[in-house]
């Protein structure tokens, strides 16, 4: 009789889990493909921290298809494809103070120190659409937003609409190839004057300023990423011909 209700109670807590997994699925294409989310950003990470709590708990129901092993969200087909030449990553988040301090005791283990003061930067984050530019010689070459982490969308036309990315960087003339990463966005203004707008030609609303950047470059016709005043802000760099030097390093961002 205690097998069967074991097997039962195995049973109820695989349900749960496929159900749970199912919906953030679900929420990763409506967020990363379509643009168009239905949920708030802080519901979204609580859903996505109890489908890990349950992986942890439960090790045997994880599989390689679990939206926890993935970044991003599969490259949209209407677009080339672009393979990165090293992953671009995601961002982990603490939404209170013990998630933070178990990152801060992770960071200890990782560096094998004990009772030690670890300083930490903290600094504002572009919550826009992340993007990898390719230079050559320091001309804009190619971008490609992020995709899954390994591989991205050719958006390298609707890029070149955008003012804030730099065409040339002469201080990277000598250097054959050279990525910068960073994120497109939508200032606030732009944002709402956009859903005015829509909202006047009886089109839909974008549910915040990322997704309006997000849909905004991903469109077909570039003259409409032009009409958008999308930004951009670069805050790193990947592929890299050579190692920078700290006065290119600095060059770089303040003349960007």
């Amino acid at each position: 009789m205690k097998k069967k209700d074991k097997n039962n109670n195995a049973g109820e807590i695989e349900k749960k889990y496929l159900k749970l997994k199912n919906e953030v699925t679900t929420h990763n294409k409506l967020y990363y493909e379509d643009n168009n989310p239905i949920i708030t950003d802080i519901e979204y990470d609580t859903l996505w921290k109890k489908l890990k709590s349950y992986e942890k708990k439960y090790s045997f129901l994880k599989t390689l298809d679990s939206p926890t092993s993935q970044i991003g969200h599969k490259p949209s087909q209407i677009f080339s494809k672009i393979k990165h030449s090293k992953p671009m990553l995601s961002l982990d988040n603490a939404l209170n103070l013990e998630e933070t301090i178990k990152y801060i005791e992770k960071i200890s283990r990782f560096l094998n120190i004990k009772n030690q003061f670890i300083e930490l930067i903290a600094e504002p984050k572009i919550d826009g659409l992340s993007i990898s530019l390719k230079y050559k010689n320091g001309k804009f070459m190619l971008g490609a937003t992020r995709g899954d982490g390994q591989i991205g969308e050719d958006v390298t036309s609707n890029l070149n609409m955008i003012k804030d990315i730099p065409k040339q960087i002469p201080q990277l003339n000598k250097v054959k190839t050279f990525e910068l990463r960073g994120e497109i966005y939508m200032e606030k203004k732009e944002f709402l004057n956009l859903n005015n707008n829509r909202k006047k030609s009886g089109e839909s609303f974008f549910a915040n300023p990322r997704n309006a950047a997000a849909g905004s470059l991903r469109q077909l016709n570039k003259e409409i990423v032009k009409e958008r005043n999308l930004r951009f802000f670069g805050y790193t760099y990947g592929e890299q011909g050579h190692p920078l030097t700290n006065t290119m390093r600095f060059s770089l961002n303040i003349e960007y």
